[in-house]
């Protein structure tokens, strides 16, 4: 799936526990330690890989395949809750549904819903505006509104309804 390439593009993998910007404890592709924190069956499976599920300064995984598990679990949650939010889900198409699921795993589903009229200009399939509300954002400005910075490759993925060449292949 490509929102995968298009996560480990925007947020790295790291394997051990970091501090991201935002001073929280993150590990594996972006995954928030803190405000998402490991659920039963997550330290359940990844016990059973031999991680040690301990405090989150201290995780370490052991391999690329446990941050794409947690990766799993987090779209999944994700891909539950944006059809609630959007009346026209089922008619957006699935590389403006990715650009949607990439805003959400960053700014979380709550963020997300701030954005009411990129969320109006959507609904009403107007991609130019959706795109313009994308760009006129704290948001972008903060991920990167410039040539190959996430806010940009979104925005051009939104109006053009295309991938970035990267994710092909």
């Amino acid at each position: 799936m490509r929102i995968y390439q298009l996560l480990k593009r925007h947020e790295g993998l790291r394997l051990s526990a970091y501090q991201c910007s935002a001073g929280k404890w993150t590990i594996g592709i972006g995954r928030n330690l803190e405000d998402n924190p490991l659920s039963v069956d997550e330290i359940d499976a990844l016990s059973s890989m031999g991680v040690k599920c301990c405090e989150p300064k201290a995780m370490r995984l052991s391999e690329e395949s446990q941050a794409y598990y947690l990766l799993a679990n987090d779209i999944e949650k994700i891909n539950e809750k944006l059809p609630e939010m959007f009346s026209n889900w089922s008619e957006i198409s699935y590389t403006r549904r990715d650009v949607l699921r990439d805003m959400a795993f960053n700014l979380g589903l709550s963020g997300l819903a701030n954005f009411t009229k990129m969320r109006a200009a959507i609904e009403a399939g107007n991609w130019v505006d959706a795109t313009f509300e994308m760009l006129n954002s704290r948001w972008a400005r903060q991920v990167g509104d410039c040539l190959g910075q996430r806010a940009y490759t979104l925005a051009k993925m939104m109006t053009s309804d295309e991938y970035p060449e990267w994710t092909h292949g």
